[in-house]
């Protein structure tokens, strides 16, 4: 059991060496007001809340699990709105957009079906 516990817990995976966050509030909202909030694969009531209240997402840090994302308010003017800044690893021309976490799910899917197993014979004995 223990070693589906370490299958499941590579959905995180630290960020490469190099790696340089880009979504802070400092460089995503300048010299408008802006705020982050935490979220996780459960929700992102904290989040949502900023939405309604009208501030615009720009960003969302690295994280299958956990992660944080960067509101700022609405500019009057959408000139004067910040251009979003996405984070880049070094020797990457895009961001890569996969998450990965649908592997880890399927990896221990398979690996509890022989546990199942074995609990049902246990039982009919």
């Amino acid at each position: 059991m223990l070693l589906l516990t370490t299958l499941l817990a590579h959905a995180d995976i630290p960020p490469p060496e190099g790696y340089v966050e880009t979504c802070t509030v400092a460089l995503q909202c300048g010299e408008i007001e802006g705020t982050s909030c935490s979220a996780y694969f459960g929700g992102r009531t904290e989040c949502e809340a900023l939405e309604a209240k009208g501030w615009q997402q720009m960003c969302r840090t690295m994280g299958a699990s956990t992660w944080s994302e960067v509101f700022c308010a609405q500019a009057p003017d959408a000139a004067a709105q910040p251009e979003r800044v996405e984070p880049v690893l070094p020797g990457q021309k895009l961001p890569s957009r996969r998450c990965g976490c649908s592997a880890a799910g399927l990896g221990a899917g398979w690996m509890l079906a022989p546990l199942l197993l074995l609990s049902r014979r246990r039982r009919e004995r």
